[in-house]
């Protein structure tokens, strides 16, 4: 008998293939992203410099500010000191001016005076001898030459007067040009001190305005330094919690 025909046999059904999974949603830290806490900790440390920058720029002009005052104050105290120095040593000079000059005036009167007595001394001298020279009988020439001696007695009694008064008003200007010179001398060593005290009170203002000044800018740099560390810190924060999120997103990824 014939072979029988071969038996038709249909393949088996393919297996249905597995819907595509859906991506999955990156792992979010707090809501966010790690691009998003990447920029927040560059905004975080920016914000840190510029306010450092900002603390540290008012803290050095503080300091400039009271550094100025403190050279203005100390120059203006050693103004006021030369100029009260400048007004005792004046007054000292006009003063001692004034009495060596009435001095000398005087000084003048009594050696003009003296000079005159002495002349007619010798005036006198000079005419007596004429008279004694003269004959006995040239009543006319004795008589004029008795009357020349009168005269020059007259004349120097006169200024024997005179110089009693001009002597009186010598010695009178010789005890104040000794007080001038007093007063001088006391008047130049207030002038010394007030100097003195004038540029001890400006350095003093000085050390002063320079210690405040310094004072301002060592705070300033401090909270500058402390504001740059803040932002620092927070930069590091967000940034470690970015490096956090970006291996979650990534091991989400490749699950």
């Amino acid at each position: 008998p014939p072979p029988p025909a071969p038996v038709y046999k249909a393949p088996p059904p393919a297996a249905p293939r597995a819907a595509p999974a859906a991506p999955k949603a990156p792992v979010v830290l707090d809501g966010k992203s790690s691009q998003q806490l990447s920029s927040e900790a560059d905004a975080a440390r920016r914000e840190g410099e510029a306010e450092a920058a900002s603390i540290l720029s008012g803290s050095e002009a503080e300091a400039q500010a009271l550094l100025s005052s403190a050279r203005e104050e100390a120059a203006s105290l050693k103004s006021a000191a030369a100029d009260k120095a400048r007004t005792l040593s004046d007054d000292a000079t006009k003063a001692l001016d004034k009495a060596n000059g009435e001095l000398k005036a005087a000084n003048r009167e009594v050696s003009g005076i003296t000079a005159k007595i002495k002349s007619g001394q010798a005036s006198r001298t000079k005419t007596e001898e004429q008279l004694e020279k003269t004959f006995v009988l040239n009543f006319g020439k004795k008589g004029e030459l008795k009357e020349e001696i009168k005269e020059i007695k007259k004349e120097i009694k006169e200024q024997k007067k005179l110089l009693e008064k001009a002597e009186q008003v010598e010695e009178k200007a010789e005890t104040a040009a000794e007080k001038a010179e007093g007063f001088a001398a006391k008047q130049k060593g207030a002038a010394e001190k007030a100097k003195a005290d004038g540029e001890g009170a400006s350095a003093r203002a000085l050390a002063a305005g320079e210690k405040s000044s310094a004072a301002a800018l060592k705070k300033g740099q401090a909270a500058s330094a402390s504001a740059k560390k803040a932002g620092e810190s927070a930069a590091t924060s967000l940034t470690r919690a970015a490096e956090k999120q970006a291996k979650a997103e990534a091991k989400a990824a490749a699950a």
